[in-house]
């Protein structure tokens, strides 16, 4: 274990002074704005809906979370994930959170989820409890447009399986997430049983004219009959029925015989549906490009090999989507998994979106009478204090690209007297964002010497980088003494504490003993070899431990290392300073144990 003489100062001793905000102070602050809070675990609601919409979202969630570790507990957002979710209930509240360009999002129909590797936020749009996707309807009577109702909890439920999904490794092709997010946002459960692999997302929709005899004053409730809860395709084919004649709200219609159309799936060629990837306009929601076609084909075609067709695509599926994660996919591969072209696959998703053959998964409790949803204890809602209003929406703008309105939010909250670490932590990563490091230091400070530990990895790192950073710079880059490696890793191993960890942390505690005086013992160097156990395709973290092993003079450890992962990766740049190490070990004198 490491530690400093005694006589040496550690920064951690220091008085800290926080700073003051000068430049806003003498500004008005806005209202204050009246929120709502609940934390759920991992899950913290902030929310301007009224209390009893909060509370019934709540439960929703902690249900959906039940039938989830029932059924598919691998795709559950784990524990160590800190997860905010805003709930606007305000007209036009969800508009202020919309995500820039360049974000790393996924947009939804009155949602947006918005991440980077250490904290997640979804949006929700409660202004009304369903929201509509457009669909275009063709009848005798010409083109409609209309929308097909979701809920806004269906909506909710699809972004939580997204981000769900964003934390396996090796991440599953954006196709299969999408699929698989629409399947699960579809699912049906009540106390008593559980059903998966419905296929509401993707059904033909079908709608039924009246011929053109209309009398009246235009189209009112009920105007037009849908089918399955599902999509709109394109195209239109009329069949006749008996069925009996609806209201049309003011007006009527008289002898017209009724025609259904069926609303056909459009089907995109296989390679343009496999070619979307996280970062296309598809997924994060770009003006002008709509989502709605491929993201009922993906439902369809993950829908027929998991539940369709009594599993005869389930093994093929299983192979594309494993060979996928390690090649782009071609056609060539698809025919060697499937057994068939990609315009044999469209024309068969087609079919099966009119006459869907599949069967779902029911589960039940293993004790008759038993009920899925134990007792639970009553949802506490409360009045949410300034600094978790400033930190979840100021967090929520910053991962949605609008970095100046989340320092605003951060600020007015510290302005207002608010002081959790939380808070300060936020204020921290926002000034080392903006290059301010003598700001951003005093903050993470004073977040090392709070209390508790805050659940927030990123803010130790970077303290631990601008320690490191500040004495390299007040050095000329010499090697740090044992004092100043100390100070680094410090901070660096109370985030590695926490229950959510980062590579870069195990990169961090490389780097320090790479740049020292102080010869590392065996078990100083186990630390980052620890941060592979962790995150085994990190590459970059291999050539850091291995570098470190191999100066040090543990070569034999080094070289497994060294080759598993030049055996693994197909990246040229990290194949080359695997294969430079290599070279080293057979010249590199012995010099450890």
């Amino acid at each position: 274990m490491l530690s400093a003489q005694s006589d040496q100062r550690s920064p951690l001793a220091e008085v800290i002074a926080l700073p003051e905000f000068k430049v806003v102070s003498d500004r008005p602050l806005p209202p204050r704005e009246e929120w709502k809070y609940v934390k759920l675990g991992n899950f913290e609601v902030l929310s301007s809906a009224s209390e009893r919409t909060t509370k019934e979202f709540v439960k929703d969630l902690r249900e959906f979370q039940i039938v989830l570790s029932t059924v598919a507990p691998e795709m559950m957002i784990q524990a160590e994930l800190p997860v905010m979710v805003v709930l606007c209930g305000k007209m036009g509240q969800f508009d202020r959170f919309e995500v820039k360009r360049a974000t790393r999002s996924i947009s939804g129909l009155g949602t947006s989820l918005v991440r980077d590797n250490e904290i997640a936020s979804i949006v929700v749009d409660y202004t009304y409890r369903a929201l509509g996707d457009e669909v275009d309807i063709m009848t005798s009577f010409g083109r409609f447009f209309g929308r097909k109702e979701v809920h806004t909890s269906q909506e909710f439920i699809r972004q939580y399986v997204h981000l769900a999904l964003s934390r396996l490794t090796p991440r599953m092709p954006a196709w299969v997430a999408e699929g698989m997010a629409n399947i699960y946002s579809d699912i049906d459960y009540n106390n008593k049983w559980i059903e998966v692999g419905m296929p509401k997302s993707f059904r033909n929709e079908y709608t039924m004219d009246y011929g053109t005899n209309f009398a009246g004053g235009g189209f009112g409730g009920g105007g037009f009959g849908y089918g399955q809860n599902s999509w709109m395709g394109y195209g239109s084919s009329p069949y006749s029925t008996d069925s009996g004649m609806p209201n049309y709200g003011a007006g009527s219609m008289s002898n017209a015989a009724p025609r259904v159309y069926v609303q056909p799936i459009y089907i995109m060629p296989m390679d343009k549906m496999f070619a979307v990837g996280y970062d296309s306009p598809t997924i994060t929601g770009a003006k002008g490009v709509s989502m709605a076609d491929w993201r009922k084909q993906t439902t369809a075609f993950v829908h027929m090999c998991l539940y369709g067709h009594q599993g005869r695509y389930q093994k093929a599926f299983l192979k594309f989507v494993t060979m996928s994660a390690k090649q782009e996919p071609t056609e060539a591969l698809f025919k060697e998994c499937f057994g068939k072209t990609y315009k044999q696959m469209a024309l068969e998703i087609r079919s099966y979106s009119e006459f869907t053959v599949y069967t779902s998964k029911i589960y039940k409790p293993t004790n008759k009478g038993e009920s899925i949803f134990l007792p639970a204890p009553a949802i506490a809602v409360r009045p949410a204090t300034d600094g978790e209003i400033g930190r979840i929406k100021g967090e929520t703008l910053r991962l949605a690209g609008q970095d100046e309105a989340a320092r605003n939010e951060f600020v007015v909250a510290y302005l207002r007297g608010d002081r959790d670490p939380q808070l300060l932590a936020s204020l921290g990563l926002m000034a080392r964002q903006r290059h301010d490091d003598k700001r951003a230091r005093t903050y993470l400070e004073a977040v090392a010497v709070a209390p508790a530990t805050i659940p927030r990895p990123r803010a130790y790192l970077e303290l631990a980088r601008v320690r490191y950073a500040q004495q390299q710079a007040a050095k000329g880059g010499a090697p740090l003494d044992l004092n100043e490696l100390v100070a680094v890793l410090e901070p660096l191993f109370v985030g590695q504490k926490l229950p959510q960890q980062l590579a870069e942390n195990y990169l961090e505690v490389a780097r320090a003993w790479q740049n020292t005086t102080v010869v590392p013992q065996r078990d100083h160097i186990a630390v980052v070899e620890r941060g592979i156990n962790l995150f085994p395709r990190n590459g970059t973290l291999v050539v850091a431990a291995a570098s470190l092993l191999i100066k040090n003079g543990y070569k034999a450890e080094a070289a497994p290392l060294i080759e598993r992962t030049l055996n693994a990766t197909r990246d040229p740049l990290l194949k080359a300073e695997l294969e430079k190490l290599q070279a080293q070990i057979g010249t590199t004198p012995t010099t450890g144990e």
